[in-house]
């Protein structure tokens, strides 16, 4: 039997605009964030796994991090430990672990572990996900000599779009656990999601961003034991860049959530708490490509369409990409018409 640990990225990029980010509470009460997340997670009987960034405390104060610390244990839920290292450093030019100094990252993570365990509590395993994957393998090296043992989750196979400074020649895995400098490193699970005119690009398998026909043509092909499963705390929290005032429930989102988990159910899988991730060696390892096929190609094109309606919201160039796409989607079919009835 598979296991999917799924993860919540748990963060706040900006004070102001909090209820965005975390708690997506609306004007007639409904909510739409972690809480929503926790609901949900409660109804479909999964285990989540909360990665909060502790370094916020530092500019956002300690009843920030306690609030979300209380409400995801009063769920019974797993809490792990996200690091963006701007928020230790006060350095917002500098986002990256990857762009600091290995002694500069000792220093930094260090003081953010034992934040860790004073506002989670004490625990013999560290879980760790650096912020926007920015890991190097200096990273790997701190983490190794914390004297303690250390699950990371920041590599992405494909370098995360260019994020992670990790690469598969260097630790010699797509997406099976592997063993660093004495840390375990558990890939986050990405697939080829798009390959189009010699541009090929690796996709994590994510709540909002994996479609889900994408979903289920991932999970009819993969023999993955392990999978990760990710997304973030306002996934479910529907809002738009030039707006940052009104929150809605993404439905679509959640109806998604709950088709996903019962269908990686049917296919054997089974929702568990990194507390209680055991490492395998020596597992088979694959990176499932969904563009391998003339079919997939086309049915590609309608997932990327899927996918970037879902990040048009955050920002104009996603919401630029989206209506390329869509012109794409009409010329496309346009041409079908016409060699159809020409």
């Amino acid at each position: 039997m598979g296991k999917i640990y799924l993860t919540i990225d748990t963060e706040c990029h900006n004070k102001e605009i909090e209820n965005q980010y975390i708690y997506g509470k609306m004007p007639n009460g409904d909510i739409c964030g972690i809480q929503r997340i926790l609901e949900e997670g409660k109804k479909s009987d999964v285990k989540l796994n909360f990665f909060i960034d502790i370094p916020e405390w530092n500019r956002y104060g300690e009843k920030h991090i306690k609030d979300m610390v209380n409400m995801i244990h009063s769920y019974g839920q797993t809490i792990c430990f996200h690091f963006h290292p701007n928020y230790a450093s006060g350095d917002d030019t500098r986002w990256n672990l990857y762009e600091y100094s290995k002694e500069e990252q000792t220093k930094m993570i260090q003081q953010g572990v034992n934040d860790f365990f004073r506002f989670c509590g004490e625990r013999d395993v560290l879980i760790f996900r650096a912020g926007c994957y920015g890991v190097n393998l200096e990273t790997m090296d701190v983490l190794s000599h914390l004297g303690m043992k250390c699950i990371d989750l920041s590599y992405n196979a494909g370098n995360g779009q260019g994020m992670c400074h990790i690469s598969e020649s260097e630790i010699h895995t797509k997406n099976v656990p592997v063993k660093y400098c004495n840390v375990v490193i558990q890939p986050n699970t990405s697939y080829v999601g798009f390959d189009y005119l010699g541009r090929r690009c690796f996709f994590p398998l994510n709540v909002a961003q994996t479609p889900y026909g994408e979903f289920v043509d991932f999970f009819d092909r993969t023999k993955l034991q392990n999978v990760i499963y990710t997304m973030h705390s306002w996934d479910f929290i529907l809002k738009w860049f030039f707006d940052t005032k009104k929150v809605r429930l993404n439905k679509r989102y959640v109806r998604r959530f709950h088709k996903c988990i019962e269908y990686a159910r049917k296919q054997g899988y089974e929702f568990e708490s990194l507390n209680d991730y055991e490492f395998t060696p020596n597992q088979r390892d694959e990176m499932v490509d969904l563009y391998d096929t003339v079919w997939g190609k086309i049915k590609g094109l309608v997932y990327n369409y899927n996918r970037f309606w879902g990040v048009a919201h955050f920002s104009a160039k996603y919401l630029a990409v989206y209506l390329f796409f869509f012109l794409c989607l009409i010329i496309f079919g346009c041409g079908i018409c016409y060699i159809t009835f020409v």
